[in-house]
């Protein structure tokens, strides 16, 4: 995200990613607080984003856990580590 945490603009910046660099149709681009799920304006804590694209034979989903520095989470713990 590299700074940016106006959930508005990082989805706009993932949509046009996809869109230049892929023939895929894009179903949803979300950014939640994770885990709660939850719709936010700007990234100030955990948040996840999802995302699903159609191609001619597939529906691709995938979704990344971010730190809210921007940096990917690599694995998920309850209670610490």
């Amino acid at each position: 995200m590299d700074g940016i945490n106006n959930c508005d603009k990082i989805i706009n910046e993932v949509r046009n990613h996809i869109n230049s660099a892929t023939s895929g149709t894009i179903d949803y681009t979300e950014l939640l607080t994770y885990p709660g799920l939850k719709q936010i304006s700007t990234v100030n804590e955990q948040v996840i984003l999802a995302v699903a694209v159609n191609f001619a034979k597939a529906r691709l989903i995938d979704n990344i856990i971010l730190h809210p520095n921007g940096t990917e989470i690599n694995h998920i713990c309850k209670g610490g580590c």
